[in-house]
């Protein structure tokens, strides 16, 4: 998606935008299975409330771009996330991006037989 390609961009340095203070890169080492992280991840210090109180007041987070592209970065291929150039970087995206959509749609076709 267009977002993901312009957080390329941010997290490369190649605009003169930064990332907000409540997002960083991973800095941990887990020897857990389940911890994904790597160095490319970015992990944010806030969370968005999921009790029904609060979900208007911390709605602004999980709408906010930083906060819903950080999320879509992680889930990229850690070889996709270390292309630095811009170019290189929306090509291998769109190639991910099509293989993940014709994946699902294979899957789909067998379910419904």
């Amino acid at each position: 998606p267009l977002s993901t390609y312009i957080h390329t961009y941010i997290v490369n340095e190649l605009v003169p935008v930064s990332l907000p203070s409540y997002l960083s890169f991973y800095e941990g080492g887990s020897r857990l299975r389940r911890c994904h992280l790597d160095r490319l991840s970015i992990v944010c210090s806030l969370l968005p409330r999921s009790t029904q109180s609060s979900v208007r007041s911390n709605s602004h987070l999980s709408k906010s771009f930083f906060y819903r592209t950080h999320l879509l970065w992680n889930t990229l291929p850690f070889d996709l996330r270390t292309i630095s150039s811009p170019t290189l970087f929306k090509s291998e995206l769109t190639k991910h991006l099509w293989h993940s959509l014709m994946e699902n749609d294979d899957n789909s076709s067998f379910d419904e037989n």
